[in-house]
């Protein structure tokens, strides 16, 4: 099942950023969500609902761009993600309904 999540960016300004000349004022961004029960490669934009009942690895875009961002929710069992993440090499979410927001930086994700 996958459905759309539209997210809209400003600062503590009222101003939108500007990533990478990507994003425009005004500009929004649409995320399609989807739901993972086994391991999978996550793309850009996604918001990703893990409703697996055995651990799984979800393993980032190998190569995104600056800006790009990625949400993951565990909802049951362990969720591995896998990229370069604040430096680690992976990150386990280990607590049911922990989730993570990361955004590339250039360099690695950075979970913010």
């Amino acid at each position: 099942e996958s459905r759309k999540a539209v997210v809209l960016f400003e600062d503590a300004n009222g101003e939108v950023p500007y990533v990478d000349n990507r994003v425009e004022p005004l500009e929004y961004r649409v995320f399609d969500i989807i739901t993972l029960t086994i391991n999978s490669t996550l793309e850009e934009f996604k918001i990703a609902i893990c409703r697996n009942t055995t651990p799984i690895t979800v393993t980032l875009k190998a190569s995104p761009s600056i800006g790009d961002e990625v949400k993951i929710k565990r909802t049951d069992e362990v969720v591995t993600v896998v990229g370069d993440i604040d430096g680690q090499t992976d990150l386990t979410l280990n607590v049911q309904d922990l989730s993570v927001y990361l955004v590339f930086n250039g360099t690695d994700w950075s979970s913010i």
